[in-house]
């Protein structure tokens, strides 16, 4: 049976690398294929300022493979379709150890970073060591499609840049357990450009992916990853078929927002006279005043001083 299975993802891999090279598709073709929405012909009415793609991208160490488990008995097979080649990986972390050498250091993490478990090699090592993979990371669109995986071994998140060219973001529900500081600045509902995205794109496909943990645990490493991509893949087309349903759902809920927010703003301007500008301008001098404490004070007295200013924009606001 398991033979069987191998042959048919094995077509399914042949039939589709020969389309590919049928078809002449360039990378954006075949991002394109997975996500029309994101990679498609361009939309009208997109102004310049706004972001170019909006993506989540997160590890998941549940995904994991034992020391003890099957060993393979045939040469290694290519890499499955949304799996990132090992090699070229290597060649990206190599060259973000060169970056650490020539000027940042490792060591200077954030509060957060450094009480966050998933990006600290030290505090997993014990469950590392009965381990062979540990985990995988993936990046996927903001119509939850599966973009990219890549097979890890462990931390995968703690590689951020400043000289990159992405603009970061927290997903909306981890956002709460960061510092206020971390939700100032990378909170989406907190800052421009984001939308009604919530990043938590990868944890619904972490869950649709979820059956897979037990099953895979002893498997042998070629048949983990050609099995979390073929029910990936089988996730993009399931997502591409259901692409409409989920634009409109979207368009709702953005819709009830927009008219539930709208009322807010009415019913402060009728009851405090204060209208939309004057509330967005109150928000952003407390949004610098707090970043400004934030960075120049003992974590104690700052924040003493943050709630003394909130109590006070508050009283200010007549609320």
């Amino acid at each position: 049976m398991s033979s069987a299975v191998d042959a048919y993802r094995e077509m399914l891999r042949r039939e589709k690398n020969f389309t590919e090279r049928l078809l002449k598709m360039q990378p954006i073709d075949k991002l394109s294929d997975i996500c029309p929405k994101c990679f498609g012909p361009l939309v009208l009415g997109k102004k310049e300022h706004e972001p170019d793609y909006i993506l989540c991208m997160d590890a998941n160490f549940q995904q994991r493979r034992h020391v003890a488990s099957s060993v393979e008995i045939h040469s290694k097979p290519e890499t499955p379709s949304l799996f990132i080649d090992p090699d070229k990986v290597q060649l990206m972390e190599n060259g973000m150890k060169e970056d650490n050498q020539e000027g940042e250091s490792v060591d200077q993490m954030d509060r957060c970073t450094e009480q966050h478990t998933a990006a600290n090699d030290v505090r997993g090592s014990n469950t590392w060591k009965a381990c062979d993979d540990t985990g995988i990371f993936g990046m996927a669109c903001r119509h939850d499609q599966v973009l990219r995986l890549i097979n890890i071994f462990g931390s995968g998140e703690n590689e951020e840049r400043e000289s990159n060219q992405l603009m970061f973001g927290t997903s909306v529900f981890h956002a709460h357990v960061h510092e206020w500081l971390c939700q100032l600045r990378y909170n989406p509902r907190l800052n421009d450009e984001w939308g009604m995205s919530d990043g938590e794109g990868l944890e619904r496909i972490w869950s649709y992916l979820s059956p897979l943990i037990g099953p895979l645990r002893y498997s042998t490493r070629n048949h983990r990853l050609a099995a979390l991509d073929s029910r990936s893949c089988h996730h993009n087309e399931v997502g591409k078929t259901h692409a409409l349903k989920l634009l409109l759902d979207r368009g709702k809920h953005i819709e009830k927002t927009m008219n539930s927010s709208c009322n807010i703003l009415k019913e402060v301007m009728e009851q405090f006279g204060h209208t939309g500008q004057y509330v967005r301008g109150q928000w952003n001098r407390q949004r610098q005043c707090q970043l400004s404490l934030i960075n120049n004070g003992p974590m104690k007295e700052l924040e003493e001083q943050v709630e003394d200013l909130v109590e006070l924009e508050v009283l200010g606001l007549g609320l």
